[in-house]
């Protein structure tokens, strides 16, 4: 059992947590894992998956706590209630759970990110975890401006990372940015150019895009089966 050291909305429907342990058996979650977030809604037990980050700016944190950056749902099942906690309230975790090894990421000339909406929350988690020698391209996709979670943090860590580019693409706003519209090929093919063995491409977002990435970049882009991550909760 957490409770919330404290909490500070990100986005208009995003916050970012910090949960800290009330004993000193911390638990340390490895990069690309994610964990389940326990309550209990009218009498029944309700489970969701979120994956921690880390911070991406500035100093590592000292203290042993986990940050989460969570999308509130006002028709959720698990969200509405999270939304109503404060600082100094219990949250119940599970042990961490995941497939993703930080091996993944050694030895890669080019790693690509991609992510939509809350799915940037494991590239998060990675981020730090990518040596400077590796090039890495993320390419964010949210409806809006007002959607991207992070987005200045992320401004931050390009520009102390030469290795690091991030391209936002905006499905619901026209002139916000140079790429609009959903995930499809075309867009792909401006920017996964190496298809070398030493890449890898990570993605994680809603169901949909999911799958769709996973077509595109296997089907159309030929990339094998073990240069592909796909994160799931």
């Amino acid at each position: 059992k957490y409770k919330i050291a404290s909490r500070e909305r990100v986005t208009h429907d995003t916050s970012h947590f910090v949960l800290k342990s009330y004993n000193q058996s911390h638990m340390k979650i490895p990069p690309g894992q994610h964990v389940h977030i326990r309550d209990n809604i009218e009498g029944m037990e309700i489970t969701r998956s979120y994956t921690p980050v880390q911070i991406i700016t500035g100093e590592k944190r000292q203290e042993a706590v986990i940050d989460f950056l969570i999308k509130i749902y006002p028709d959720g099942a698990l969200t509405p209630k999270l939304d109503l906690l404060q600082p100094g309230d219990d949250v119940e975790i599970s042990d961490y759970t995941g497939d993703f090894t930080l091996e993944k990421l050694h030895g890669k000339s080019t790693i690509y990110l991609l992510a939509a909406g809350t799915g940037i929350t494991p590239m998060l988690s990675i981020l730090p975890e990518i040596g400077e020698n590796t090039k890495i391209c993320l390419l964010n996709f949210n409806k809006t401006t007002q959607d991207v979670i992070w987005g200045e943090e992320l401004e931050r860590f390009a520009q102390s990372h030469n290795n690091f580019k991030s391209y936002n693409i905006f499905s619901n706003e026209d002139g916000a940015s140079e790429l609009t519209g959903r995930i499809r090929l075309d867009l792909l093919e401006r920017f996964i150019l190496d298809k070398g063995d030493d890449i890898l491409a990570c993605v994680c977002g809603p169901k949909g895009f999911v799958q769709t990435a996973e077509r595109i970049l296997l089907d159309d882009l030929k990339l094998k089966p073990n240069q592909l991550h796909l994160f799931q909760g």
